[in-house]
């Protein structure tokens, strides 16, 4: 009878041992399931502020380069294309030659100042 309630006593610890491992490999499951989440979630909101970066600073070039079109004058391109001009005159010249001028009246807004200014 002792043997048989040895047994007995047996059977019922390795049937809490057994549960006892099915609830770790659960809890272990529950873990890389979490972790598995975290990093979505992180190469998620990596990607977001990488997006958010990208579009300020397209933004921002945007308005960098509305600023220099607006500011762009006819006497401003002059100025610049003086400042650059080395004094000579090209070798193969077919008769006189004119200062460079630009005609910008169609590419500027007539709201154009005021537009620089608010941007």
């Amino acid at each position: 009878m002792a043997a048989t309630i040895n047994q007995a006593m047996e059977a019922t610890q390795k049937a809490i041992q057994a549960e006892n491992r099915v609830r770790q490999v659960h809890a272990e499951a529950d873990q890389a399931i979490a972790t598995a989440r975290g990093a979505a979630e992180s190469a998620r909101e990596r990607a977001r502020g990488e997006a958010d970066a990208l579009l300020i600073r397209a933004r921002a070039e945007a308005k960098a380069n509305t600023i220099i079109r607006l500011s762009a004058t006819p006497a401003v391109l002059q100025y610049r294309a003086l400042e650059r001009w080395n004094g000579r005159l090209p070798a193969m010249n077919q008769g006189p030659l004119p200062m460079l001028t630009f005609d910008m009246k169609s590419a500027l807004d007539k709201d154009a100042e005021q537009k620089l200014l608010h941007t």
